[in-house]
């Protein structure tokens, strides 16, 4: 960990604590014995350095991944297909980056907050970056076992010239048949950095379940001895019986900050339930809860039923309710959406800590000339951060709340600096690995001179570029020691950050509980933006007369419109109605209700409603859905389901009239099927960021019918 704060840290040794031979059960039944105890494992080293794979991308407190698992590996009460490598020294079966805290590094179990479901073989501040650092990773599977060995590892020590000491070689076999979880320690030199001295985990070596309820400490700061193995052998039968639900994610797999414009048309909300615990659950009801960020206004609540789960299962609810962003309904602003559910709703649930999550959403006036983006404020409210050395920085993840957004500038709060030095403003595509950062987009240098501390400083870009999807990654990046950046820790919180060390990024450790002063400064293209943003009537639901249609209109961007132009209705097999609009001009930000002479015959299907403005640059809300259903009409019919948007970059909604037990399955060209579900309530939202890049099948299934299409994942 490279942090310096405006705290002092006393030196001092290490404890010098011997080790224990064997350990455990934990709650579950895992044990540990070491190589020096009679019947315990036998060291062998795995030499895999000419067969394996070198892993690249690690340098300092950084995770990469995921890797394939092959047929998988059975941990605890599930098994895992996939894993994460960590550069202080663990495998993650999710994507999370460890440091050390201002206690040192998390303890076994650790409870629920996250990090969860990792393996722990020597946990300490590593370092894989840096000129000349003998640093490699390997990995190596067959039908047996999984291989990932850590060879010549210095720790980070910040006295040091290269900012590295010591040499590390450790591995962990995973072996599939007994589901054993061998350690091998070959080579141990050197000790953690000084500052960290008085920490309570400088070093920490264990294993902890998915929930983190569960887990085993081998040891906490001891450096083990080379040619020594430690062994964690599964339990052949358990008496544990936990149940456990939680929340996973609100919206998104990251359960990461949105920018929602103040015209746009209402959101559907919903969140990742899972089944943690090693008992099935009952059905149960989870709600859904929009507030101002105090906290003291509730401005929606909804629910949705979760089906029975298997352990090890996830389900996504589709919630009753909309965060609908137009004023007055709600505004500008920063609001909560905090999704879950009390003992009540499941009784015997072990732990409540993982029952409810919170996700921080941001509306936005779209309507003025320049946006600004900032998932904090004007006033920090925790010390600057800096990194040791003056050679790192912080990052924040920005999705525009349109498209296409022109980026015009950024913005950072620097809180001090002592030493007078600049920063760099970089902005990075989301075009990398994972939607990582990939291309460079911009750079530009700031010059001490050209900063005021304890305001933000904003930075023109170099040109003007257009974002038309996905997002962009801004980095601030020290050009030295001393200057610091400001945080706040109110929450919610965006878990949006990252931290960027020598080049390398990672996502920030403290992620869910502090966002970073910096800002991106979005323009409209100066083109008439119409949108279709509401549909006022008919109400969704049942309809059992011909019904008036009324749709409200938008002008989202930097210009004036211009007649003519027409709008369009249909209906799900019915005729499209195109009528033209006559009425007044709307200037940037107007809105008006049209309202159509034709009326909308009963019937059931997805009513969409169409705005047809020539000169529109931004077509993505030209158009609104919702879904209407005719009396006596319950069942799915062929061709009355709307799948959108196609192409898909992460959410792929599910909209469908009626459906009782309605089936819906993904699948590849193939014909093999990637994801299934029952569905009751007329939609479902399914999460297309596990998709690799292609051409995808679905099939909806309800009462011997079937409606079938094709979508593209982008």
């Amino acid at each position: 960990m490279k942090q310096l704060f405006t705290t002092l840290i006393l030196a001092c040794l290490l404890a010098n604590v011997g080790y224990a031979s064997q350990g455990g059960p934990d709650a579950y039944g895992y044990t540990w014995k070491d190589s020096n105890e009679p019947g315990g494992p036998t060291y062998a080293w795995h030499d895999i350095s000419t067969i394996g794979t070198l892993i690249t991308g690690l340098g300092d407190d950084n995770v990469v991944g995921p890797f394939g698992m092959g047929a998988g590996f059975n941990f605890y009460w599930y098994t895992r297909d996939q894993f994460w490598i960590g550069s202080n020294g663990y495998i993650a079966f999710n994507n999370v980056n460890i440091a050390s805290g201002a206690s040192g590094f998390p303890v076994f179990p650790g409870g629920s907050a996250a990090p969860n479901d990792y393996i722990a073989p020597f946990m300490c501040d590593l370092k894989h970056d840096g000129a000349a650092n003998p640093a490699k990773v390997y990995t190596y599977q067959n039908n047996d076992s999984l291989t990932i060995s850590f060879v010549d590892v210095p720790f980070w020590i910040s006295t040091s010239a290269q900012q590295y000491g010591g040499l590390n070689s450790f591995q962990i076999v995973l072996n599939r048949a007994d589901s054993s979880i061998t350690i091998n320690y070959k080579l141990q030199t050197g000790t953690v950095d000084a500052t960290y001295a008085g920490r309570a985990s400088q070093i920490s070596m264990g294993i902890e379940n998915v929930g983190g309820i569960v887990g085993l400490q081998q040891s906490i700061n001891i450096y083990p001895p080379v040619n020594y193995s430690v062994k964690y052998y599964a339990p052949r039968t358990t008496t544990y019986q936990v149940l456990d639900a939680g929340v996973s994610w609100n919206n998104n797999a990251k359960n990461g900050g949105l920018f929602v414009s103040d015209n746009g048309a209402p959101r559907s909300l919903s969140s990742k339930i899972s089944n943690v615990g090693n008992q099935p659950t009952p059905s149960f009801v989870v709600t859904s809860n929009i507030q101002s960020i105090t906290g003291a206004t509730s401005l929606s609540n909804g629910s949705a039923t979760v089906p029975a789960l298997l352990p090890n299962n996830s389900h996504i609810a589709q919630f009753t309710n909309t965060f609908n962003p137009a004023a007055p309904n709600i505004g500008p602003g920063i609001y909560k959406n905090t999704t879950g559910f009390g003992t009540n709703a499941l009784p015997g649930d072990l732990q409540a800590t993982n029952n409810t999550l919170v996700q921080k959403i941001i509306v936005v006036d779209t309507t003025q000339a320049t946006i600004a983006l900032n998932y904090a404020d004007a006033t920090p409210t925790a010390v600057g951060l800096s990194w040791a050395g003056g050679n790192g920085g912080v990052g924040v993840y920005f999705e525009p709340p349109f498209y296409p957004a022109v980026v015009a500038s950024t913005q950072y709060y620097i809180t001090s600096n002592a030493t007078q030095v600049g920063f760099f403003a970089k902005i990075y595509d989301d075009n990398g690995l994972n939607n990582g950062p990939g291309t460079l987009l911009d750079s530009v240098f700031v010059d001490a001179l050209g900063i005021t501390t304890g305001v933000y400083t904003t930075v023109p870009v170099s040109l003007p570029f257009t974002v038309t999807s996905g997002g962009v990654y801004v980095l601030w990046y020290m050009d030295g020691d001393g200057i610091q950046i400001a945080r706040d820790d109110t929450q919610p919180i965006s878990n949006r950050t990252f931290e960027n060390l020598n080049g390398i990024w990672g996502e920030y450790r403290d992620k869910s509980l502090e966002d970073f002063l910096v800002g991106l400064n979005i323009q409209r293209i100066a083109a008439p933006d119409l949108s279709a943003s509401q549909i006022l009537s008919p109400s969704p639901g049942t309809i059992n007369q011909a019904s008036i249609v009324k749709v409200r209109l938008r002008n989202l961007a930097n210009g004036t419109t211009t007649q003519p132009f027409s709008v369009s209705y249909q209906i799900t097999g019915g005729a499209r109605i195109t009528e033209s609009y006559i009425g007044a001009a709307l200037a940037t930000g107007d809105s008006t209700d049209f309202t159509f002479s034709t009326p909308l015959v009963a019937r059931s299907g997805n009513l969409c409603v169409k705005v047809n403005y020539p000169a529109d640059p931004t077509l993505s809300n030209d158009s609104v859905c919702t879904a209407v259903i005719a009396v006596g009409t319950q069942n799915l019919q062929p061709n009355i389901a709307m799948v959108y948007p196609n192409p898909v970059q992460d959410y792929l909604d599910f909209q469908f009239v009626g459906g009782t037990n309605t089936q819906i399955l993904v699948m590849d060209m193939s014909g093999k099927v990637v994801h299934e579900t029952t569905q009751n309530d007329g939609k479902y939202r399914f999460d297309a960021t596990r998709l690799a890049q292609g051409v995808y099948m679905y099939e909806l299934r309800s009462n011997n019918q079937k409606q079938r299409g094709k979508f593209v994942k982008i």
